[in-house]
């Protein structure tokens, strides 16, 4: 059996996408680039905007990974109107259909006990999925979805001091909102998100020893904030970063029959760091 410690530590997570970051670097090029009176002029496309711009339109000195990752982007100008508002042109890029998601991550306890009888924590699987809750009418809110998800996570390792095999095994159901922002406010092919729900646990713990209590199982409510973007640069592909935090403390099981036990608290709140691949229907 493990000792957890009662400490509980909400950390938040800023996960930046280098989408932005190209989008800018293409702005800020096409803004700056002055051509010479005999050469042709880029104004030809844009002398009084709004004028749209079509993809074979970039310049030479873009490489190919800047044509593949602009591509979602200059479709969405491309299929907007000249009189198309900033905030129609944003709702087109936001994933408003069902997605399912695949989504492994690493989990990191925040307990000492549980890092360092179980390696400092391992991979966890999670299946989830969202739909349309709200559909955005600005430019700074593009929707809200509903968030379903379960979870696995189990590992096995040494209690410290007897060097007992242990196993943890904890198996979540989430039930949340997902809140979609674009970034920085533009159309760039990327979603940000913050997350928060419920988080039902499902926790068992075995300890192959004589001395304690073999088999403890305890369930109970928590809840979960999360942080991330998602961008569908293929249709009906979703690529998914994010970062997210779970928390749930359980009192001390019943130890009545191991007199010489001391009952601790568990504790297995912790950190997920991960990504996921999913199709949006």
């Amino acid at each position: 059996m493990f000792l957890v410690e009662k400490k509980t530590w909400i950390k938040s997570f800023v996960i930046c996408s280098p989408v932005v970051a190209l989008a800018i670097l293409f702005f800020s090029k096409s803004s700056n680039t002055t051509p010479e009176k005999d050469s042709p002029s880029l104004n030809q496309h844009s002398i009084n905007p709004p004028t749209k711009m079509s993809f074979e339109d970039l310049p030479s000195l873009y490489t190919p990974l800047h044509y593949k990752l602009l591509l979602t982007y200059l479709k969405t100008i491309e299929n907007s109107s000249p009189n198309e508002d900033c905030s129609s042109m944003i709702k087109k890029s936001y994933s408003n259909g069902i997605i399912l998601e695949f989504r492994p991550s690493y989990f990191y306890p925040i307990s000492k006990e549980i890092r360092e009888a179980f390696h400092n924590g391992g991979i966890n699987y999670q299946i989830t999925g969202q739909f349309p809750l709200y559909y955005g009418k600005d430019a700074w809110l593009q929707g809200i979805n509903v968030w379903a998800a379960v979870d696995y996570f189990s590992r096995d390792g040494r209690t410290s001091g007897l060097n007992n095999k242990t196993k943890l095994r904890i198996i979540p159901l989430t039930l949340g909102l997902k809140f979609f922002f674009p970034p920085l406010g533009t159309v760039a092919p990327v979603n940000f998100y913050l997350g928060t729900g419920m988080k039902y646990f499902f926790v068992h713990n075995y300890t192959d020893s004589d001395f304690v209590k073999r088999n403890i199982d305890v369930n109970g409510m928590g809840g979960v904030v999360e942080t991330g973007f998602t961008t569908t640069v293929v249709e009906h592909l979703v690529f998914d970063v994010f970062g997210s935090y779970s928390f749930r403390t359980f009192g001390p099981p019943n130890l009545s029959k191991y007199p010489a036990v001391e009952p601790t608290v568990m504790n297995i709140s912790g950190i997920n760091i991960g990504g996921g691949i999913g199709y949006k229907f």
